[in-house]
């Protein structure tokens, strides 16, 4: 685990340049991964609410903490998955609903 934070920081101190560096590649990675596995759909038939509260402002803020160090990565990279399968459940029920 010490490895672990020495390369992409700890999230409670300030993190180097390349950590943060490496933290956007990890991130970057991880969005593209998400995309895929929602399927691009998921996100091409949202509706302009959907795209703005739950895109733009609720995972782009939670990955922004993860990728600049005001939170840990992996913590914070759990938490969006769990909001996303979340998102993906509650879309697919209210599909399925009269």
């Amino acid at each position: 685990m010490q490895a672990w934070h020495a390369l992409v920081g700890d999230g409670a101190t300030r993190i180097l340049w390349w950590q943060m560096s490496l933290r956007a590649v990890i991130v970057l990675v991880y969005g593209l991964a998400a995309i895929r596995l929602l399927g691009r759909r998921a996100f091409g038939r949202q509706s302009p609410l959907d795209i703005v509260i739950v895109i733009a402002i609720v995972i782009g803020s939670s990955l922004s903490r993860a990728l600049t160090g005001n939170a840990k990565l992996i913590d914070t990279l759990v938490a969006t998955t769990v909001f996303l399968l979340l998102y993906w459940a509650l879309d697919h029920k209210a599909g399925r609903s009269r």
